[in-house]
């Protein structure tokens, strides 16, 4: 019998068969990483990811954390051209919002040092297309991170007097946190 394990065992896993009176066994010994289930309304794009758009929004970047947070999911960081076309498509569902969603990153504790949720430098994530004459500190209060809806970023008020929409990012497979930190 020929079979290949998934993707999901680590490289120690051993796997076998036997056969013990007239009854066939499947042996399997290892590490598994299950992944857990997708919660209610996030939509899948292949070899994208997982994403749910709150258009009704949040009146702050921790308001909208802690939603995406208690979907098990993150404030959603933009790694490639590709992710940021499939966001800019959702975003253009509903034209009659604001022009500004919230995404997972800041600057709050070093100004113009952007970074993710996670903690990792903004530069690294594989995507950092700007609007024209952005960052700016605009009013000297902008150090959280959002989309416009042409798919650049933009630093933005961590809190306004309206709601904001923003992005939640699901993986599956996450198994990094990040400090609340900032």
């Amino acid at each position: 019998m020929r079979f290949t394990l998934p993707n999901v065992l680590d490289n120690d896993t051993k796997a076998g068969t036997s056969e013990n009176r007239c009854k066939k066994n499947f042996h399997i010994e290892g590490t598994f990483a299950v992944p857990r289930p997708v919660p209610y309304g996030y939509e899948y794009f292949c070899g994208i990811g997982y994403y749910k758009f709150y258009p009704l929004g949040s009146k702050s970047f921790n308001s909208a954390i802690a939603i995406c947070e208690n979907d098990g999911a993150y404030l959603a960081i933009l790694n490639s051209e590709a992710e940021m076309e499939v966001l800019r498509s959702i975003f253009a569902r509903h034209p009659y919002l604001p022009r500004y969603a919230y995404l997972g990153f800041h600057d709050q504790k070093k100004e113009g040092d952007f970074v993710t949720i996670f903690g990792d430098p903004l530069s690294e994530t594989g995507y950092e297309r700007w609007l024209d004459e952005e960052p700016n500190q605009s009013n000297d209060n902008e150090d959280c991170g959002t989309m416009h809806r042409s798919g650049h970023l933009n630093d933005y008020p961590c809190e306004r007097s309206f709601e904001v929409p923003f992005f939640c990012e699901y993986d599956p497979f996450l198994l990094k946190s990040y400090e609340k930190n900032f």
